[in-house]
């Protein structure tokens, strides 16, 4: 980045005063649109607008090829940092796990357009859904090779679910145990889906009459085995199955009430601190631990409680803004664009007064692995501006 001359006049973007008019009405424009910005262990920084919902609607029919297994496991540990104002949950939260090629599904008794007020820095990606099942009073989980976020009994029942099938008991090699990736289209309907399975699968599915109508969004998911996938699509009706003595015969009942399971955790170390505050958390949960993993076994309520406590206690590894890379796709006002950007980098802008016109610019930025300096040359393209950066101060000024 070259050094700015001496003469020019900064004004400060981050600090709105009454002798800078001009950008007075910044931040009510700022609040006003929906950001999402993250960063990813790669060092990815990345930056996507809800003002382009064509866009969006049309990417949520692109086929991902998700993160599963070991992948799954390391890139939920990714630091991330993300800054949502007023932003509809469905579409932003599905615009992220498409990004970053990790499955989530949405309960169906979610409100998909309620908005969030959210902003995290320098969290994992497992403490940032933690954010915002806190916003949205719901609770998540893993769930095979994708996220779950739905009302609370039902996250941490499939969370007990999800550890009693990984633990590899009831893994009796049956029609159930076979693994197959779970999708449907836009505006299916439950019935419809289950006697798609039942097809496949050569079953039959009794009782499908318990369950009742619904239109559901489309859903794309990585291979699960089938007994989870009839979990996780019937625990949305709060139901359950059985198979009957008849292996090609399911019957649908009733969820289970209670359950208890081993919950294994990689990639954590457990101090006398945190076993302590585990043990105070969850007090009739069994906590043991191996230098790289913490297993927790007692019932679900407490387990999804310690689970918590664990991926709280993660302090991501950060990578320095030289080593970053950076992937923005946005339509705005350029300053209101940089203005973002600088936010989440934590760089304070100052302007000279001979560059203050192009920050009203509407303007379209769109960035693939670019280093720092080709994000902000791209974000500054076609203008008579340069950039230089002194510490944390970012000035812009006339060329």
């Amino acid at each position: 980045m070259t050094n700015s001359p001496a003469n020019s006049t900064p004004l400060n973007l981050g600090l709105v005063s009454s002798n800078q008019p001009n950008f007075m009405h910044f931040v009510p424009l700022f609040q006003s649109f929906a950001w999402l910005l993250y960063v990813t262990a790669l060092g990815w920084f990345i930056l996507l607008s809800a003002v382009n919902c064509c866009e969006a609607q049309d990417a949520e029919h692109e086929i991902v090829k998700w993160r599963t297994g070991a992948a799954f496991d390391e890139f939920s540990k990714s630091p991330i940092s993300v800054s949502w104002q007023h932003a509809e949950l469905r579409s932003h939260l599905m615009h992220f796990a498409r990004s970053q090629q990790l499955a989530i599904v949405i309960d169906r008794r979610v409100d998909p357009n309620q908005r969030l007020d959210l902003t995290v820095k320098n969290v994992s990606i497992e403490q940032f859904l933690l954010r915002i099942a806190q916003a949205t009073g719901t609770k998540f989980c893993r769930f095979g090779d994708c996220y779950y976020l739905g009302p609370p009994r039902n996250a941490e029942r499939l969370l007990g679910i999800n550890a009693i099938l990984a633990s590899g008991r009831q893994r009796k090699q049956t029609v159930l145990s076979r693994s197959e990736v779970m999708s449907w289209p836009n505006l299916s309907t439950p019935k419809e889906v289950l006697e798609r399975l039942a097809m496949e699968n050569d079953l039959e599915i009794n009782d499908v009459d318990r369950i009742e109508h619904d239109l559901m969004y489309e859903l794309n998911l990585p291979p699960m085995r089938l007994d989870m996938r009839l979990a996780l699509l019937l625990s949305q009706f709060d139901c359950w199955f059985k198979q009957n003595k008849s292996s090609k015969t399911i019957s649908i009942i009733a969820p289970p009430k209670a359950l208890k399971a081993s919950l294994r955790m990689t990639g954590y170390d457990a101090d006398k601190e945190l076993l302590q505050r585990l043990r105070e958390t969850a007090p009739t949960c069994k906590v043991t631990k191996t230098k790289r993993a913490i297993t927790i076994t007692g019932p679900t309520q407490e387990l999804e409680m310690a689970r918590n406590v664990v991926i709280e206690s993660f302090e991501p590894e950060m990578r320095s803004l030289e080593e970053k890379r950076f992937q923005l796709k946005v339509e705005n006002k350029r300053g209101l664009i940089l203005k973002s950007v600088a936010e989440q980098l934590a760089l304070e802008v100052e302007v000279a007064e001979d560059c203050q016109s192009i920050l009203e610019d509407i303007v379209t930025v769109q960035v693939k692995d670019a280093t720092v300096e080709e994000l902000l040359d791209a974000i500054l393209r076609d203008t008579n501006c340069r950039y230089s950066q002194d510490g944390q101060t970012l000035r812009l000024y006339r060329r």
